[in-house]
């Protein structure tokens, strides 16, 4: 039977060991202390940083207008409800100091500025007719750091540019140029021919401007332009909307399908040719193709198509069956079949 530790040897026992640690503790906290690397620095670990967010550009404050009313617009610091009023149109009616101009262009062209503000410039600069307009919305469609909905803004804002843009003089213009040449419209002191140009010349800037918006990289853009150019019977315009009415790749997103406006178009444009094709997307998995077919089809008086409409009348989709109903109601009822009158 082995030995037992008295009181004594075991209490020496406990302190030497006890020192023993605590001498072992305090070598390792020095050395960690002499060669503990630098923070960020241990071999094989990547520094951890957090990247600095890139502030707002600061924008300098615009001169005050001339015009007090369109203080407020102009204020891009201020908020959306105090810029733009639901009274806005009635408001400012039009541009009355034409030194004024220059500081709505300014917040048209702004990317960063906020868009709804944006489209109220352009409307007022549409209501006053302003001549440099045009020039203004391509410079918005050229800029790469705009956003495809301002720049589709642009383009519908362009193509109604477009509509207004015709070579004609009015009746001012007429009788300007009657006085100065004897009805010839130009001369020195006729202003008729000048201004018969000046349109002709933004239109053309306006069309071409358009025609190269057809293969834009934003679709919102390209549908704008092919609306605005479908208006004035363009003959591109036409060759696109029949393009884009062909089928067109499976699984697209959404916001890249055109065959719906395609649709819109042709019948616009009276093409009953491409009834056939059409009928091919009234029963179109997407519903906004779907419906144009069925709208176009029906008001086409198309009778081949009456079981797609049923069927669209039927549907569970709210708007597939309104768009069904009112189909089959330009319809009329169905044709008596021959031999069956009187049964």
């Amino acid at each position: 039977m082995g030995s037992r530790l008295t009181p004594s040897a075991f209490r020496r026992t406990l302190f030497v060991s006890l020192a023993a640690v605590a001498v072992v503790a305090a070598s390792c906290v020095f050395f960690l202390a002499r060669h503990r690397p630098a923070a960020g620095s241990v071999p094989g670990t990547p520094k951890l940083y957090t990247p600095a967010i890139p502030a707002e550009p600061e924008r300098a404050p615009l001169p005050a207008p001339r015009d007090a009313a369109l203080a407020p617009l102009l204020d891009r610091d201020a908020k959306l409800t105090d810029r733009v009023k639901p009274d806005v149109n009635s408001g400012i009616p039009k541009v009355i100091h034409p030194e004024d101009y220059p500081l709505l262009v300014a917040v048209l062209t702004d990317p960063t500025d906020d868009d709804t503000a944006r489209n109220e410039v352009a409307n007022l600069l549409q209501r006053s007719k302003y001549p440099g307009l045009a020039d203004a919305l391509c410079e918005v469609l050229d800029n790469s750091e705009e956003k495809p909905r301002f720049r589709s803004y642009a383009a519908q804002h362009l193509g109604l540019l477009a509509g207004k843009q015709e070579p004609q003089m009015n009746t001012d213009e007429r009788r300007l140029g009657d006085m100065g040449t004897g009805g010839l419209g130009d001369g020195e002191t006729g202003r008729g021919g000048d201004a018969d140009r000046g349109r002709r010349g933004d239109a053309e800037m306006i069309t071409a401007r358009l025609r190269q918006a057809l293969s834009d990289r934003d679709v919102p853009v390209r549908r704008e332009a092919l609306l605005a150019l479908v208006r004035k019977k363009d003959p591109q315009a036409i060759e696109t909307a029949v393009a884009w009415l062909q089928p067109q790749t499976r699984n697209q997103k959404p916001e890249t399908v055109v065959v719906d406006l395609a649709i819109r178009c042709v019948y616009e444009l009276g093409l009953r040719e491409h009834i056939p094709t059409i009928r091919k997307y009234a029963r179109d998995p997407n519903d906004v193709v779907r419906i144009a077919a069925i709208v176009a089809l029906s008001q086409w008086g198309d009778e081949e198509s009456r079981p797609a409409f049923e069927e669209a009348a039927q549907s569970k989709t709210v708007r597939l069956q309104r768009a069904g109903k009112a189909a089959l109601e330009r319809l009329g009822k169905p044709a008596p079949q021959p031999g069956t009158a009187g049964n």
